[in-house]
This record gives structure tokens, C-alpha cells and sequence, in this order.
């Protein structure tokens, strides 16, 4: 398989090899026992990062998420495990973490798979996957998948208050809540769920897609395409979902029926791309913002939505002034708050959405989607209105998108309100369990009632254990 442009700057980069920049490293525990040890010593959290060899998202978290300063300030704090079943150098200090061998990475990561993941040996565990303990090892927090550093440093303090309320405790500036989190939990994986890819992985699948015609043979191969962070797996995502517009070719000899399996297909590929796919699928998704089908757009925008894209911003804004269906619209305009949430560009849109009349479905979704920036003073403002003078959706709508993005900057002021109504104030006391640590799938039931969410946004809200 022949590597794209982007793909070869990645490998002059370092980051799909073996070898870190030589910035400073978080000091990695040299075996579990150690760590508890140590924890309970220290009386403080444990921090385990799960990393593996051949996937983008781990290779950018070995070469730059672990050595960014917020993070290493936060580790100095904690006790630090890193768990990775490869093996990078055979003696002296591993290339790819540091502080270790990779024989001690490697003991961590089976000690890992079974104190905290409980799965046997052989079975397959996320990666990356980030997960706080307290000092016993009981799990507090995990996310799976790719996570920023400003997500990770919201991480680190919100374990560290969760296992020490009392203990006074400084939030990173800049760090905000992912919007996937497991508290008291891991995500556990096996090979019927669609996890990412290594290169070589991409190369046999890709290959095997060349040489497949028709769409039902065709289907699993792009499914298993979703999660990994490669341009060519996600060149092969975005011609599937082009051709598939065609629909003639792919529709076979099913007529009718055909054409329904077919758009079927295209809509649960670009859900499962909101569920599953990375940063980098943002551009496929904006390429349905233009399909003809409403409920095509309506799909990407919330996968757009989950996936949180900042470079979708000005593609999202361009859709707003086109598009009529009031479903994807609103759709639209909670995407651009996830895209934009730190983005002054999008908060000035939003804020013009929220104190606009004539759309009420567009004006809730737009209060929701503030909540990320509510600690901003024109923003802080136009909240506090609401919640004083809106009518009972509208102050619903505020107080869920403060929960939902845990905004702590806010959270003083509505922790502060007595609501009247008998609605406002249980929607109050849902998020401020959720902000103070319990999940937030507790809001879903909420936001579909206010929000009049339509499509499950199952990054936000993962199901139970016993239906994955």
C-alpha cells in the first residue's frame, strides 16, 4: 500500500515509529505492586495509560500527549503506569515512554489486563485508553480512545477530586470534560465491536476492498475501517459514501429494495462514523452536509456533533445559512457548539442563535451547546438571563448544557438557584449529580425531551455493559 502525503509527513514526524522527542517524560511506575504500593504511600490516584505500537491516535499520545506540561504537572502528583505488550529496545530504557524498560511496560500491561480490564490474556483492550484508580486500585474514571491533552488534564483533576473532596485542587487552564467518560468503569472490547486498525491491518482490509465488487460483500470491510486513523482508510470511507449517491451501481439487482438497503447502509455508516472514527473523518462528514437527503445531513451532523471537530467550524456555519430542515438545523447548530468549544468565532454564532426568536428548537439547542463556553462574561450573561426571565425549556436547556460539559466555572451559579418549577428544579438536581460525578447518561432522557434529540449519541452515551 502506497502511503499518502499526510501519512509520509506523519512517518518524518516520529510518530508512527518507536521514537519519542527527548522532552521530559512522565516517570512511569516500574511494576503494578510498585505503583499501589506507592499510591497508598503517597496516599494519591493512579494513573494507567494503555499504549500500543501501529495506530496513530497511541503514537501521537507517546510522542507528544504524555511530555505536555500540563500533563507531566498533573503526574508529578500521582502515581504513573504505562501498559504496552511491545517491545521497543531489548535492554536499558524503552525509546517510545521512557523512565522504563520495556519488560516492566510489558509486565504492566498484563497486570494491567487483569486488575483492571478482567479480561484474559489474547483478548483485545482499547487503545489508547486512559484510566484513574484510587489508591487501591478501584477504578474511578477512564476514556477510551483518542483525548486531547486539554481532556486528559480534566481527567486527572476530576479523579483526583473524586477520590479527595476535601483536598483543595487547581483545574489546568484551558482543560475542559471529554465528552466520553466512564466513571467507575472501562469500556471492555472484543472483536465483533469496531476498534482501531494497525497499518498492516489497514493495508490487508484496503487491498481486500480494491478487489471486492458489490456492496454486500463490501460492507464488513468498511465497517472495520471506522475507528483508524489512517488516510486510507479514510479516503476508502469517503468513496464508499460518494458512490453510494450513485446508487444504481451499488443497489445490484434489488431494485427498490435495493436502493433502501443501500440508503440504509449510508446512514448507519455515517452514524457508526460519529460513534466510532476519529478527528481526522471530519472532512467525510462534511461532504454529507450537502447530500440532497435531510436525514443524510441530519446523521452527519450529529456525527460531527460527537466527534467534535474544530476544523468543521466553517463548513457547519456555511450549512446554517442554507439549510431549511428545522430537524438539521438544529442538528447543525449543536455540532458547531462541540466543533467550536473553544473556538470565539462559533460562541459569537451560537450566542446570535440563542437570542434569536423565530426558530424556539434552534434557540434550546443553542443555550445547550453555550454551556461550553459559559465562562465567558457575554456568555455567563446570557445564561443567567435565561435562567432568570426564559420560560421552563429554556432554563432546562441551560442548566443541561452546564452538566453536560461540566462547565465548573458556572457551576456556582446554578448550584445557587431555587427554581419555582417542579421541572426546572429536577432537571437541576440531575445535573448536579452529573457534575459531581455520576454519568452523564443520566442527562439523555433530559436532552431528548428539551432537546428533541432524535438520534442516539452513543460517544456520549455509551450503552450498559451488558448490552455492548
Amino acid at each position: 500500500m502506497q502511503a499518502s502525503g499526510l501519512y509520509l509527513l506523519f512517518l518524518c514526524l516520529g510518530l508512527s515509529g518507536h521514537t519519542i522527542p527527548s522532552a521530559n517524560s512522565i516517570p512511569w511506575q516500574n511494576s503494578w505492586h510498585a505503583a499501589l504500593e506507592d499510591a497508598q504511600n503517597r496516599d494519591t490516584i493512579i494513573f494507567v495509560a494503555v499504549n500500543m505500537d501501529g495506530e496513530r491516535a497511541n503514537d501521537q499520545a507517546a510522542a507528544s500527549l504524555y511530555h505536555h506540561q500540563d500533563i507531566l504537572d498533573w503526574s508529578t502528583q500521582c502515581v504513573s503506569l504505562i501498559a504496552s505488550r511491545f517491545e521497543h529496545r531489548s535492554q536499558g530504557t524503552c525509546p517510545r515512554f521512557g523512565t522504563i524498560s520495556c519488560q516492566e511496560h510489558q509486565a504492566v500491561e498484563k497486570e494491567v489486563r487483569d486488575k483492571v480490564f478482567g479480561v484474559p490474556a489474547g483478548t483485545s483492550i482499547i487503545a489508547p485508553h486512559h484510566v484513574f484508580l484510587d489508591k487501591t486500585g478501584k477504578i474511578l474514571l477512564s476514556i477510551p480512545y483518542q483525548v486531547s491533552h486539554q481532556e486528559l488534564a480534566w481527567c486527572f483533576y476530576a479523579a483526583m477530586k473524586k477520590a479527595y473532596p476535601e483536598r483543595a485542587l487547581k483545574e489546568s487552564k484551558g482543560s475542559r470534560a471529554p465528552r466520553r467518560v466512564f466513571w467507575d468503569e472501562v469500556l471492555t472490547s472484543d472483536r465483533s465491536k469496531i476498534t482501531p486498525l494497525t497499518d498492516d491491518e489497514v493495508e490487508v482490509v484496503v487491498q481486500r476492498l480494491r478487489s471486492t465488487k458489490g456492496i454486500e460483500q463490501r460492507i464488513p470491510d468498511l465497517y472495520a475501517l471506522l475507528a483508524t486513523d489512517h488516510p486510507d482508510a479514510i479516503e476508502a470511507i469517503n468513496q464508499a459514501l460518494q458512490s453510494a449517491k450513485g446508487a444504481g451501481a451499488w443497489a445490484g439487482r434489488g431494485g427498490k429494495n435495493g436502493q433502501s438497503r443501500l440508503q440504509e447502509f449510508r446512514l448507519d455508516l455515517i452514524h457508526k462514523m460519529g460513534v466510532y472514527s476519529p478527528l481526522s473523518y471530519w472532512q467525510v462528514l462534511v461532504n454529507q452536509l450537502e447530500d440532497a437527503n435531510a436525514n443524510v445531513r441530519q446523521e452527519a451532523a450529529v456525527a460531527l456533533e460527537q466527534i467534535g471537530a474544530e476544523n468543521a467550524i466553517k463548513a457547519l456555519k456555511a450549512s446554517l445559512k442554507n439549510e431549511e430542515d428545522p430537524n438539521v438545523r438544529r442538528c447543525l447548530v449543536r455540532a458547531l457548539g462541540t466543533c467550536g468549544a473553544e473556538n470565539s468565532s462559533a460562541r459569537k454564532q451560537l450566542l446570535t442563535f440563542a437570542k434569536g426568536k423565530k426558530e424556539p428548537a434552534v434557540q434550546k439547542n443553542a443555550l445547550f451547546a453555550l454551556g461550553n463556553h459559559a465562562g465567558q462574561k457575554a456568555v455567563g450573561k446570557t445564561l443567567q438571563k435565561y435562567l432568570d426571565q426564559g420560560d421552563i425549556q429554556q432554563q432546562q436547556a441551560v442548566l443541561l448544557g452546564v452538566g453536560f460539559a461540566r462547565n465548573s466555572q458556572f457551576l456556582p451559579v446554578i448550584e445557587n438557584l431555587s427554581p419555582a418549577d417542579p421541572a426546572v428544579a429536577s432537571t437541576l438536581e440531575v445535573v448536579l449529580q452529573v457534575a459531581h460525578g455520576k454519568s452523564a447518561k443520566l442527562l439523555a432522557p433530559l436532552m431528548k425531551d428539551v432537546l428533541g434529540d432524535s438520534i442516539p449519541r452513543e460517544r456520549f452515551f455509551p450503552p450498559n455493559r451488558e448490552d455492548r
